[in-house]
């Protein structure tokens, strides 16, 4: 037989139950017409006023002017450049009008600058011409000279610290007084002798370094990672 004691108990844990599904439902559809005022007041929300063009017009098509056809092009002068002793030629970086034949264009020569034992090594900097040889420097801190009438290697000089990535060579340049002025990522700006690589000097910036240096004819300027100009003379002196 079932006892009163346990009726009772079922029917008050049956009503526990209903209060809990209905108090469930009632959360619910409040909280979906919460989300559904939100969801109007957006749609509802006025457009800023003004006329929109788009930046782009795709489906504009290009048509020529012919007014242009008949007008000369006037260019500068082309010539034929014997050294290029920073990066983008001068230090206002305007390239002049050289001359190049892409008609007789070919293959000359190549020559192997890193270690045979390094399989990392790349050419992340600009290179230069000075005096018929070829400066660069590698991602291991390693300065190179190449002489572009035999192609062999001149010298190989490692300048830069080696901290990971801090030996990294930013770039090359021919100073005013005809030094190889060096810049990495360590902090280092170093000058070398063109003809055999020797460390002539060298100073620390304090701040990484992975830009080329730019020559004017009696000062070196340098970019810090931190956006710090240096502007130092011939000799490395601020």
């Amino acid at each position: 037989m079932i006892s009163p004691h346990n009726m009772v108990s079922s029917h008050i844990c049956w009503e526990s139950k209903v209060i809990y599904i209905m108090y469930v439902n009632m959360v619910t559809s409040a909280l979906t017409l919460v989300c559904l005022a939100l969801l109007s007041g957006c749609a509802s929300k006025a457009k800023l006023p003004g006329h929109r063009e788009p930046l782009v017009a795709s489906t504009a098509e290009l048509t020529e002017d012919k007014t242009l056809l008949l007008q000369p092009i006037r260019m500068p002068d082309c010539r034929v450049s014997a050294n290029c002793t920073q990066a983008n030629e001068t230090f206002t970086h305007e390239v002049s009008n050289q001359c190049f034949d892409i008609d007789g264009a070919k293959f000359i020569w190549d020559v192997f600058v890193g270690r045979e034992s390094s399989e990392k090594e790349r050419l992340l900097s600009n290179i230069v011409v000075y005096n018929n040889v070829v400066f660069g420097g590698t991602s291991s801190g390693r300065v190179f000279a190449v002489d572009v009438a035999t192609h062999k290697l001149l010298w190989r000089a490692d300048v830069a610290r080696k901290v990971e990535d801090a030996a990294r060579i930013g770039g090359v340049a021919i100073t005013g007084t005809g030094h190889l002025a060096v810049t990495a990522a360590s902090g280092d700006v170093v000058l070398l002798d063109p003809a055999t690589g020797a460390v002539h000097k060298k100073v620390n910036l304090g701040c990484t370094i992975r830009s080329a240096p730019t020559i004017c004819p009696d000062r070196i300027f340098v970019q810090g990672s931190t956006n710090a100009l240096f502007a130092l003379d011939n000799q490395l002196n601020i």
